[in-house]
């Protein structure tokens, strides 16, 4: 029996170092949380059907000790979307991944931006006229990645900002965004890899972390102007697909989605 609980222990040992080491590899924390992109980061001139990119912005993050920012799985979780997007989409998608600062001159070239971890964000007062003019003018924004009441209200601050007339609606399952591509017939609660040290889906707040909300801000045609994935992390599900502990599922849907979100705001 003294064996086999070493054994056991043992095996849990060596995969929580398997975890530490792939998340050193994959870049966890080797960059500042509001640190600046280098200019090879930034987008080109678009040279394909669509190009993934994410959102730079500024984070209040470290004053609540909470380090993570725009950086935050990058580039390995788009990479690995990109890939997927190929191969599972007739879209044309760019092979490389790129980041957006909002003042960037070719923000209106691309017509779909994601943040990750917008849970402490803030936008300057520049940047919420810009990205609201955005909006209006055919854009989508996806926010991914925050958990729990206190990162909730502080985003809904800061879209409110963007646009106060708009509200935030769920999307049922009947919306056609969940059928594009991929027939979705369940909102599951994708988690982060977390998932893979404390066995459960949620990350923050016990009574209000539980629930996956899938949520749109729309225009008046219904179009998507704003994508929230809150108590979710789409973005460490594409991330972790080729690590065998992170279950299938979780991969499968964060793909599926990811992939109906674009085309649908792509093609309406």
């Amino acid at each position: 029996m003294r064996r086999l609980k070493v054994i056991r222990l043992t095996g849990v040992a060596v995969l929580l170092f398997l975890i530490g080491s792939l998340t050193a590899q994959r870049g966890w924390g080797s960059r500042g949380t509001n640190q600046p992109p280098p200019p090879e980061w930034l987008p080109k001139n678009p040279d394909t059907e669509f190009a993934f990119s994410r959102m730079v912005y500024f984070s209040e993050g470290p004053k609540y000790n909470w380090y993570a920012g725009w950086t935050t799985d990058y580039p390995a979780a788009d990479i690995h979307l990109i890939q997927g997007f190929n191969r599972l989409s007739r879209l044309n998608a760019h092979q490389q991944p790129l980041v957006m600062p909002i003042d960037n001159p070719r923000l209106f070239q691309y017509p779909y931006i994601y943040s990750v971890e917008p849970g402490f964000l803030v936008w300057s007062d520049a940047e919420v006229a810009r990205l609201r003019e955005y909006l209006l003018r055919g854009g989508t924004y996806m926010a991914d990645d925050y958990h729990g009441y206190l990162e909730w209200n502080h985003w809904v601050e800061q879209i409110k900002r963007v646009l106060p007339e708009r509200q935030i609606v769920d999307l049922p399952l009947e919306h056609p965004i969940f059928h594009t591509v991929f027939d979705i017939q369940e909102k599951v609660q994708v988690p982060g890899a977390q998932y893979l040290r404390s066995g459960r889906t949620w990350e923050k707040d016990y009574e209000t972390g539980k629930t996956p909300y899938y949520r749109a801000i729309l225009d008046d045609n219904g179009r998507p102007m704003v994508l929230i994935s809150h108590n979710m992390d789409w973005g460490d599900a594409w991330e972790w697909a080729d690590v065998p502990e992170y279950e299938e599922r979780y991969t499968t849907q964060a793909y599926r989605l990811e992939i109906n979100y674009i085309v649908f705001t792509m093609t309406h």
